[in-house]
């Protein structure tokens, strides 16, 4: 039972590890994509500077935390893949020999709190990664409410009491960059922790120019592939957990 134990949480922090080397450097890149778009909001919407303000604070905050926390998880999970593996020999030898019975109490405790420990590490980052993804949300709030608020200017050729004139041609306030944004960011459902994560529609955005659209959908995106790595990492060491509660 501790050889099986042990084999299967060598092997699932091995694969993870493999999963997040390419994600290393991918919530520090989100840091900045929001930044960006930030600054880009601030400029389209500056009646709602405070409140953006007050959401990006949260957010990129969320962010750091976030991406010092993964990467000490890496190093976590390096460090006992490695202890994992010049520990295997040692086991085979004590599972065949009766008298390492106190040994193999010792190793059986070090499995559980090894699997409690990685657990509740990656509690912590899934719930910072939930928090950035309210913040991103409460921002997707904020700009359909800016959108819809905002109310198109006319233009009047003299009017007289008997000749109003020429009905009114609107003239939009929002310039083409932003209009392209406002109207792809209404059809977005923003990303939560706690729910699945799936594609994009294609549809999303059709306007020609649709650079701060993809710079938004981005920046509030980049980070789903470390919520998915951490997510099927929580949930397989229950599993593991689940296990070993069943055999004691």
């Amino acid at each position: 039972t501790i050889t099986s134990s042990q084999s299967r949480l060598e092997t699932l922090l091995s694969s993870t590890l493999n999963e997040t080397d390419p994600l290393t450097s991918t919530l520090k890149q989100s840091e900045s994509k929001l930044r960006d778009i930030h600054t880009e909001l601030k400029q389209a919407y500056p009646g709602s500077k405070h409140e953006l303000d007050l959401e990006f604070t949260g957010c990129l905050q969320a962010t750091r935390i976030a991406a010092g926390k993964f990467d000490s998880l890496r190093a976590d999970i390096r460090s006992a893949v490695d202890s994992l593996i010049a520990s295997g020999d040692n086991i085979q030898t004590l599972t065949q020999d009766a008298r390492h019975a106190t040994q193999m109490a010792r190793r059986e405790q070090y499995l559980d709190q090894l699997t409690t420990r990685m657990q509740s590490k990656v509690d912590s980052l899934s719930n910072d990664l939930a928090t950035l993804d309210d913040h991103l949300e409460s921002i997707g709030t904020i700009v359909a409410r800016e959108s819809k608020q905002s109310k198109p200017s006319s233009s009047i050729h003299a009017p007289g009491p008997n000749n109003p004139g020429p009905e009114p041609v609107p003239q939009s306030d929002q310039p083409p960059r932003l209009r392209t944004f406002v109207n792809s960011l209404l059809g977005v459902n923003l990303p939560a922790m706690l729910r699945p994560i799936t594609a994009e529609p294609e549809s999303a955005v059709s306007s020609p120019d649709p650079s701060l659209a993809d710079l938004f959908r981005e920046a509030s995106t980049n980070h789903r592939p470390v919520i998915q790595v951490v997510r099927n990492l929580s949930n397989q060491l229950q599993i593991l957990q689940q296990r070993r509660n069943i055999v004691i």
